[in-house]
């Protein structure tokens, strides 16, 4: 039986049964997106409840938290009007800007 690969929000090619790494990339293309977004010039933290609207999953907080603990932290907590939020990191940023391009498939 042939192993299913899939390519996460970031381009990286990964076995399917890796569905901790898919998620976490996930999370961080949507706070990239969000960081990098014309319209958040002050890079404004995403509020939870927001992660959770864009991810479609409430378990959305408890994997960016994960991202919280790595070192280098690739996102960090913060709150925003008393609201849990997260912010995509410098670190963040790099790591997933740097997710090598993968060649068009045949």
């Amino acid at each position: 039986m042939a192993m299913r690969i899939i390519t996460t929000a970031l381009g990286r090619r990964i076995p399917s049964c890796a569905i901790d790494i898919e998620a976490e990339d996930r999370i961080l293309k949507v706070l990239l997106d969000f960081r990098t977004s014309p319209f958040n010039p002050e890079e404004v933290p995403t509020e939870l409840s927001s992660l959770c609207n864009c991810y479609g999953l409430e378990s959305a907080g408890a994997i960016a938290a994960t991202l919280v603990h790595r070192d280098p932290p690739l996102v960090e907590e913060c709150t925003v009007d008393g609201e849990p939020a997260f912010r995509i990191t410098v670190a963040g940023v790099i790591y997933a800007l740097s997710v090598p391009e993968r060649p068009e498939e045949d």
